[in-house]
């Protein structure tokens, strides 16, 4: 289990094609809410499944995984858009790098937020933001 005692991620406004592409090369997937009235889990999933998909190592070894990706990609557009719309909230997102040993991990942090509110400095703490 990692540390993450006091580690800093900066988060900022991203766009759904490209929060598609930072989700391909992630390893973890961390998922927080601002706000007084959180969303319920199976609004947060519609987004977190697609992107994990982007994630799934074996994806080349299906018969189109280009075909799949397309449709991944526009399925987090649209749910991003329809977040946007349904709920007044956006999706800030951020990147965490560790080292274990000689092997890169990266963390796909991702901030559901206010629209009002363009960037972010989550402080990980455990496996809880600050």
């Amino acid at each position: 289990m990692q540390d993450w005692s006091g580690q800093v991620i900066p988060c900022t406004m991203i766009s759904g094609a490209d929060l598609a592409q930072l989700a391909e090369s992630m390893d973890d997937l961390l998922v927080y809410q601002v706000g007084t009235t959180p969303l319920p889990d199976s609004e947060i999933s519609r987004i977190t499944e697609s992107l994990r998909s982007l994630a799934w190592p074996l994806r080349d070894l299906m018969s189109d995984p280009h075909a799949m990706k397309r449709i991944l990609v526009r399925q987090v557009t649209d749910r991003l858009a329809r977040l946007r719309l349904t709920t007044g909230r956006h999706v800030l997102a951020g990147v965490s790098i560790e080292f274990e040993g000689e092997t890169e991990r990266k963390t796909l942090l991702i901030v559901i937020a206010p629209i009002r509110v363009e960037s972010c400095d989550f402080e990980i703490r455990g496996r809880s933001a600050a």
